[in-house]
């Protein structure tokens, strides 16, 4: 007969403990805190594209770069059709949703150069990308 799982309460500083432990040998970890929001100055870039001081791919990577949770959270796909889809997923993190907003907010940008075409509950958006 198994015995019933028990809840284990563990510190701060033992969790700490563990995450060093475990570091790079599953996955690796970020455990620098929670202060990798987006700057202030890739939020304005994102709000201030017009297309005339970056090409939409130069955004577009400089999005990625400062995406939290890296390639887990978004794919770039080259579509047959002469445009890029991009995936863009929040997984839960502010510091996404913060971007997210920015992209959205700027009416030019997601009319012109990633056009917003989809939205799915729980942080999915959807943008294509037409290829000059």
């Amino acid at each position: 007969m198994k015995e019933p799982k028990k809840n284990i309460t563990i510190t701060e500083q033992k969790y700490k403990d563990l995450l060093k432990k475990w570091k790079g040998k599953i996955i690796e970890i970020d455990d620098s805190g929670y202060n990798n929001y987006p700057s202030k100055e890739l939020l304005q870039s994102i709000k201030d594209f017009n297309g005339s001081s970056m090409n939409i791919m130069e955004l577009v990577k400089t999005i990625l770069e400062n995406w939290n949770h890296g390639k887990m959270g978004y794919r770039l796909h080259k579509n047959y059709n002469g445009k890029y889809k991009l995936e863009l997923h929040t997984l839960g993190w502010s510091g996404n949703e913060e971007i997210i907003n920015e992209i959205i907010n700027n009416i030019y940008l997601t009319h012109f150069h990633m056009k917003y075409y989809q939205w799915k509950t729980g942080g999915h958006y959807y943008f294509e990308i037409p290829i000059r």
